[in-house]
């Protein structure tokens, strides 16, 4: 590039300085960084020509989003009729979040800091509150529903993943930020709170009744249970959180060698930590198998392969899952499937396929967002469909209210059975 264009850009990054100091000065002292900012656009925009020389391209000329941001922050500043009116820090972070929002990801998105607080509190939950054990987000005007505890009481009232909430009692949630509609939805113990929730999957609006409550939820619960002279193990999982691993060792390590077969129960398994739901799995699969990869785009892609635990390795193994079953327990049902021939009862699972990171900012806000995609041992990606069960059976809410009799495990029992009965050969066969 010849000495004129070096000049123009070098007289250019001074001149704006100059100027960017003055307005400083004299109106508003935020706009220091843009001339740092515009020096930047102008190396982003340098490239070379056929002859191999440095050359300005025609983008330099655009009239780009940042620009169209400082002279409305201008005009705004200086000529807005009621300056009491205008909240600049408010205004960028409702300007951040329709900014992520335009991804169309429902499971990315930005936090203010207030609403960072909140949902960093809300995803503590193994601490006890007097609320309906929700993890909610902001999503444009309405507070979306991001995770539900099971056996909580927004798990008991049919609450699920991506449902929003239009109004709490009779507020609507435009009018609320994430802060303010946390503290509408908790409450004394016993206590009602009235949702009104538009379904997404169903494209319907529901007034749900919600009772407030304390719960504690451990994250791994079991019993040996008894059934046609055997003796199996019912697993739990309500989740695959920091002591989750903990427990089902201890688990383990307590009836090794008293059960022969296992149900695993994640139906309402919401969420979890990756690597922990993979040496979960580990326990079930041979070591060195590929229980899921992920896939990044700025990383490297990660295989995370199973370790030495094995301790049920050659048991059968029935897992139920549902609707509310997503993201870990999708990882492990899919890998247990995949990788020992388990059979998976019930409804389809959540498609929850991506795997999140949340990044706190300077200013304690924060983005949460979508960093990769995670696939199953047979190289399935669940985009957008479901994780299939092999054995489709609806829960009968009638029963279990009035009997206790839950028509999944039972299901579950029944095709434990049948593996049980397999000749040899079909069962190798299905196995491998």
């Amino acid at each position: 590039m010849s000495k004129f264009w070096w000049g123009v850009i070098l007289w250019w990054i001074l001149a704006w300085w100059s100027l960017q100091l003055v307005l400083w000065k004299e109106y508003y002292q935020s706009y220091i960084w843009w001339p740092f900012v515009q020096a930047v656009d102008v190396f982003w925009l340098l490239e070379k020509d056929e002859k191999d020389e440095w050359v300005i391209t025609e983008e330099w000329f655009s009239y780009d989003a940042f620009k169209k941001y400082q002279d409305i922050y201008q005009l705004l500043d200086e000529q807005f009729i009621d300056q009491s009116k205008i909240d600049f820090t408010q205004m960028q972070d409702n300007w951040l979040k329709w900014f992520v929002d335009a991804i169309g990801d429902p499971f990315t998105t930005y936090l203010d800091a207030k609403e960072n607080e909140a949902f960093d509190e809300a995803i503590q939950w193994t601490q006890n509150f007097e609320w309906i054990w929700a993890v909610v987000t902001k999503k444009k005007d309405w507070v979306m529903i991001e995770e539900v505890l099971k056996w909580s009481p927004a798990f008991e009232a049919w609450l699920m993943w991506l449902d929003l909430i239009l109004k709490i009692d009779d507020v609507s949630t435009a009018d609320l930020d994430l802060f303010e509609a946390v503290k509408k939805i908790r409450g004394p113990k016993w206590t009602e709170v009235i949702l009104t929730v538009f379904k997404e999957r169903a494209q319907i609006i529901e007034e749900i009744v919600v009772t407030r409550g304390t719960i504690d939820v451990p994250s791994v619960s079991w019993k040996l249970v008894e059934h046609e002279w055997k003796k199996l193990l019912y697993i739990e999982l309500a989740t695959f959180w920091e002591d989750t691993l903990e427990k089902f060792k201890e688990l383990i390590q307590e009836y090794t060698d008293q059960f022969e077969w296992v149900i695993l129960d994640m139906r309402g398994n919401w969420w979890g930590i990756l690597p922990i739901s993979v040496d979960l799995a580990s326990y079930f699969i041979p070591v060195w198998e590929e229980i899921t990869k992920v896939d990044y785009t700025m990383y490297p892609d990660e295989e995370f392969l199973s370790k030495w635990y094995r301790t049920l390795e050659n048991l059968p193994v029935v897992v139920l899952i549902d609707h509310m079953s997503a993201s870990a327990s999708e990882i492990v049902a899919a890998a247990l499937r995949d990788l020992i021939g388990a059979k998976l009862v019930w409804t389809q699972s959540f498609w929850k396929w991506s795997v999140q990171t949340i990044m706190e900012l300077d200013d304690w806000s924060s983005i949460k967002f979508s960093v990769g995609k995670w696939y199953t041992p047979l190289g399935e990606n669940v985009n957008e469909e479901w994780l299939e069960p092999d054995v489709l059976v609806e829960f009968d809410i009638d029963q279990f209210t009035w009997s206790k009799i839950d028509t999944q495990y039972e299901k579950a029992l029944d095709e434990m059975d049948l593996m049980l009965t397999l000749p040899v050969d079909v069962e190798l066969q299905w196995v491998n």
